[in-house]
């Protein structure tokens, strides 16, 4: 388990500005945006959703949701998402490749690091 990762609520919780939310669903919505239009056209964004459908990644999703219950980050049970720590390519990944954010954490994490 990622419990070292894991820490409680209350231990220095960051609540966002008003603005700094506006900006964060700006962002995302232009992305959003973005990975539809490529959905449309047949692009990388599409085949990637194809496989996010797949029993393969249903099956590791269950798992990791299974292991893990919370955001690793926040604790919080709300939105959860699976997050690649490590991009082995599809088909490829294993459990410990993988762990569960919310939201709003997965949000954070890619935008830090570019994606």
């Amino acid at each position: 388990m990622h419990n070292e990762s894991r820490r409680l609520l209350g231990e220095s919780d960051y609540l966002p500005t008003p603005e700094e939310e506006e900006d964060f669903i700006s962002q995302w919505s232009a992305e959003y945006d973005d990975r539809l239009n490529d959905l449309a056209t047949g692009g990388k964004w599409g085949v990637y959703q194809k496989y996010l459908y797949s029993s393969h990644w249903q099956l590791l999703k269950n798992q990791v949701v299974e292991r893990d219950r919370f955001c690793q980050h926040c604790a919080s049970g709300v939105d959860l998402q699976v997050h690649h720590l490590i991009y082995r390519g599809w088909y490829q990944e294993q459990l410990s490749d993988l762990i569960l954010l919310c939201k709003h954490c997965h949000a954070k994490i890619h935008s830090e690091k570019n994606y």
